[in-house]
């Protein structure tokens, strides 16, 4: 199977660089990756506090705030590919923060919920993230802050549709 010609897009001449690429800690995907690392050390606090991973802690907090999901719309709501997100379910089941069901319609689906256990710990965490979100835009600036989750959310779309 041949591979599809990639589209070219103009060449700039940038100084020093003999590939004709920016330098790599430029490029958006890199920036866009140091923004995300950097967001999280600021909540790695409540990660380690209750024993929890970084996956795990999006898994909770998508299934408390949303009630219950299929594991296909949870697995594309935190990207999280489902065989890791099955390894992860079975760790929090473990521990009775959350309860997987067969649905009853289709025998093939399963739906995913909180416990009462796991709602119990994401609202006892709300407290210490809602304090950390006041001290990012207390830091960064709360206008700014709001622009730039503006600005994220229409690149999204953007890159979304030209896909």
């Amino acid at each position: 199977m041949k591979r599809p010609k990639l589209p070219t897009a103009k060449k700039q001449k940038i100084p020093g660089a003999s590939h004709g690429l920016n330098d790599f800690s430029h490029t958006l995907p890199i920036r866009l990756l140091r923004a995300r690392q950097a967001a999280i050390a600021q909540f790695k606090p409540i990660y380690r506090q209750y024993d929890v991973t970084e996956q795990q802690w999006r898994v909770l907090r998508m299934v408390t705030s949303s009630g219950f999901l299929t594991a296909g719309e949870l697995s594309q709501a935190v990207f999280i590919s489902m065989p890791s997100l099955s390894r992860i379910m079975s760790s929090l089941e473990k521990r009775k923060l959350v309860r997987r069901k067969t649905d009853q319609k289709d025998l093939r689906k399963m739906t995913v919920s909180a416990t009462s256990a796991g709602r119990a710990m994401v609202a006892d965490a709300a407290l210490w993230s809602d304090a950390r979100y006041d001290d990012i835009a207390r830091w960064f600036g709360k206008k700014r802050l709001g622009e730039l989750q503006l600005l994220l959310d229409d690149l999204i779309q953007v890159l979304n549709t030209h896909k």
